[in-house]
């Protein structure tokens, strides 16, 4: 067995802490985590595309930055006015979750919805349901849940 002297130790283990420290970017392209989409057709043939937004206390401040970001590729507008982001615990463990947020979606076709959730103990879920009918191109909302 072959020993490792202290320069030696202390510079793969530097090697590590550097490899380990880069970060691959978020892909756009992927869903994000917080949108589901399910394609139905209607009895008449005309295809929906119906997406569900769901931001929870699973949310992470990351998860619901690519979400605005995905979401303003195909121009529909998530904005807010005020998000309340929550520490990890003891500033080490676990990743900032959102406790509030006050915002406003706002489809391609002007629509919009606003919404308010959280406060002191923070929110079970935000749900947002749209579709598309394909066909027409035109959106609508379905659904603005909001659950504390």
């Amino acid at each position: 067995m072959k020993k490792l002297n202290i320069s030696q130790a202390f510079a793969s283990t530097a090697m590590i802490f550097i490899l380990c420290s880069f970060v691959a970017p978020v892909s756009l392209e992927k869903y994000p985590s917080c949108i589901t989409r399910i394609s139905k057709t209607t009895d008449s043939g005309k295809e929906l595309i119906q997406t569900e937004i769901l931001i929870d206390k699973t949310t992470s401040r990351e998860d619901l930055i690519h979400t605005c970001q995905f979401l303003a590729k195909e121009k529909i507008n998530l904005t807010f006015e005020s998000l309340k982001v929550s520490r990890p615990f003891l500033g080490l463990l676990g990743k900032s979750r959102i406790v509030g947020a006050k915002g406003e979606i706002q489809l391609p076709n002007y629509s919009n919805e606003v919404f308010e959730v959280g406060g002191s103990l923070g929110f079970k879920y935000l749900k947002i349901t749209f579709s598309k009918n394909t066909s027409k191109d035109v959106f609508y909302f379905n659904m603005v849940e909001v659950v504390d």
